[in-house]
């Protein structure tokens, strides 16, 4: 995974924009989520991570909600294919702090019960710095 992330200051804020290449450098095909809704920015004790994927979990009347993954846009990535996810966030107490050359932790994140349900590749995390836009 390759990555490349913007912060742009508005008249609303601060947007943090990430560019994303997914390359699949295994003997097996991956499918990747092209589309996350979920998008996290906080700090951890590694320090500035943004996550996204499909992370959460719900149940209506004790039966689990099962998802679907078509408005996630999925992509099955053979053996040297590649895809890119374009991520924005907007409207975060954490992404209003972000400096000009800080790095941070771009994580795909798919947890195990959807990765083995809808054959997903699970986590994938590199390492960049922001750049002012």
């Amino acid at each position: 995974m390759e990555a490349k992330a913007f912060v742009k200051n508005s008249n609303e804020g601060r947007t943090l924009l990430m560019s994303i290449l997914i390359i699949n450098e295994t003997e097996e095909e991956k499918t990747i989520l092209t589309n996350p809704k979920e998008v996290q920015v906080l700090k951890d004790a590694k320090g500035l991570v943004s996550q996204f994927g499909l992370t959460k979990r719900s149940k209506t009347a004790g039966y689990s909600i099962i998802p679907s993954i078509l408005p996630l846009e999925p992509v099955t990535l053979r053996p040297g294919e590649a895809t890119r996810i374009m991520v924005n966030k907007e409207g975060n107490r954490t992404v209003d702090t972000i400096e000009d050359g800080q790095e941070i932790r771009i994580k795909y994140v798919v947890l195990e019960q959807w990765a083995e349900r809808f054959d997903l590749a699970q986590t994938i995390e590199t390492t960049t710095t922001i750049k002012a836009y």
